[in-house]
């Protein structure tokens, strides 16, 4: 194909100088000037370049009928596959930028399991922003982890915030000090410098964090060998592995807000933050009587008395109850203070106290 006249336009043209001499091209594709080719396959086939001369502004499309080899011409083009390849060693990669702006690799890092990266600033490194390995891990700003094998491992480097979100648009809860209003999930460190885990659930209604069990078959153990359909586990490092926790040592906390209010300690006592109240205005073993007497269903003036005071609080199945066990403890011991009082008026004064 005969070059275009210099100064006149054309699509593309291809034209062909000399063949197999040094230094001389093989092939070049010209549009507008054939002095000024914008695109020049090298003499080695293995450099394309697509551009014009320094000033020169154009705008081009490449269109490939087949595949494409970059890199060697000892593989044969497959139709509708790019390849590149690196014949001997080094990262076979895409690099992707905007003029006095970033540039980010796409590629095989050679050096590091010919693991699939992408980075930022046009090359690839060991440790790149984003990794996949042949066996299915992957990897963000890490190169390895001896603790997963497929899966997902997130390096968050010195970030102190969260490490992984979950948004909705259907959500807008409005706490935008603590999560932006779109997200409902919140997972991070639960202390910047000693680590732990924070999850945090967000709503706009009434249950922020729900935790569930599914299983296929009940556990019914009643031991300290048991175990539940949901388990929460409280261990203390010992070497380099873990053990039991010490005596005395709080296993798990409830808290309103940052004030606790119950507390599970190893020797599987349970204490809770309450405000003692007393019932000296009731009989307190009537109180007691009607309580057991409720749950035969009878008597609906007596379990008004006892969900007022909040010892428990009746529904509609017989024998059932919600029992705020923490009163129930308190109305014991007035009933046993109240006992021992009569008790004490039966008896005679002792020697030297008569009335």
């Amino acid at each position: 194909m005969d070059a275009p006249a210099t100064g006149k336009s054309c699509d593309v043209s291809l034209y062909a100088t000399s063949f197999g001499d040094t230094g001389s091209a093989f092939l070049r594709l010209y549009a507008h000037d054939v002095s000024d080719p914008y695109a020049t396959l090298g003499t080695t086939l293995e450099d394309l370049t697509i551009g014009g001369s320094t000033g020169t502004s154009f705008s081009a499309s490449l269109s490939v009928v087949g595949g494409l080899v970059v890199g060697t011409n000892s593989l044969t083009p497959t139709a509708g596959v790019v390849r590149v390849e690196q014949p001997v060693s080094g990262d076979p990669r895409v690099v992707f930028g905007i003029a006095a702006g970033e540039e980010w690799a796409f590629g095989v890092d050679d050096s590091d399991g010919d693991a699939l990266k992408v980075h930022s600033g046009g090359a690839l490194v060991d440790v790149s922003l984003l990794a996949l390995t042949s066996a299915g891990l992957l990897m963000l700003n890490e190169n390895a982890c001896a603790d997963v094998t497929v899966g997902l491992v997130i390096n968050q480097g010195g970030a102190d915030d969260g490490l992984a979100a979950g948004k909705s648009s259907d959500v807008a809860h409005g706490m935008t000090s603590l999560a932006e209003t779109d997200t409902y999930l919140l997972l991070g460190k639960s202390s910047a410098t000693a680590g732990g885990v924070k999850l945090q659930g967000f709503s706009e209604d009434s249950v922020g964090l729900e935790l569930v069990g599914n299983v296929t078959a009940d556990l019914t153990t009643k031991t300290t060998g048991g175990f539940g359909a949901i388990n929460l586990k409280a261990r203390k490092k010992s070497g380099t592995g873990i053990g039991n926790m010490g005596s005395d040592a709080n296993l798990v906390a409830i808290l309103n807000n940052e004030t606790a209010r119950f507390l599970f300690d190893a020797e599987g006592s349970a204490h809770a933050d309450v405000e003692w109240t007393t019932f000296d205005e009731h009989d307190d073993l009537a109180l007691l009587e009607d309580l057991e007497g409720s749950f035969g269903g009878w008597v609906e003036d007596r379990r008004a008395v006892l969900e007022r005071l909040g010892v428990a609080h009746f529904d509609d199945r017989p024998g059932h109850a919600m029992v705020n066990f923490t009163r129930l403890a308190m109305l014991l011991t007035g009933a046993v203070r109240q006992l021992g009082q009569r008790v004490d008026a039966l008896l005679p004064a002792p020697i030297g106290q008569e009335g």
